[in-house]
């Protein structure tokens, strides 16, 4: 009895495979969540030909044309020398009202990826809204409200 209980279960697992197959894929490496580095400007490295049109074709007057005023190095593959293209520039401003807005719509998501993470500044911009926020001295009622957003 035991034997054809035990006999059944492995024809239990025959037709599960059969029915829905596992699918096993070694060579595909799942998603990893990418790192943000709240310290460093958004840039990307292009060659200086493509430096050079997107200079040209820059209308703003901030926009430097000498290229000792960017990064360079040497692209360790082609041995091309690549220029340093800043995009954004990630400053936060505690007294832009856009900006602590926005951190108050995603504080949780900061929280969440950062508060475990010990020595970086996703941490330390968490602290300092703890402390803004107590330094502001809400009542019970505005603080509630400020819980309820986050």
């Amino acid at each position: 009895m035991k034997h054809w209980l035990i006999d059944l279960r492995r024809h239990q697992y025959y037709l599960k495979d059969a029915y829905k197959p596992t699918l096993h894929l070694t060579a595909i490496d799942h998603p990893k969540p990418q790192f943000v580095d709240w310290t460093q400007d958004s840039a990307y490295w292009m060659t200086l030909p493509q430096w050079q049109k997107k200079v040209d074709s820059a209308l703003l007057s901030s926009v430097s044309h000498k290229l000792e005023d960017y990064e360079t190095r040497i692209n360790p593959v082609s041995g091309e020398t690549e220029v340093k293209w800043v995009v954004r520039r990630h400053i936060f401003d505690w007294e832009n009202p856009m900006h602590v807005r926005f951190l108050i719509t995603y504080y949780d998501l900061i929280y969440d990826t950062f508060y475990e993470k010990l020595d970086t500044y996703g941490r330390t911009f968490i602290f300092d809204f703890e402390r803004y926020r107590e330094m502001a001295n809400l009542s019970e009622v505005r603080n509630f409200i400020l819980d309820m957003k986050i």
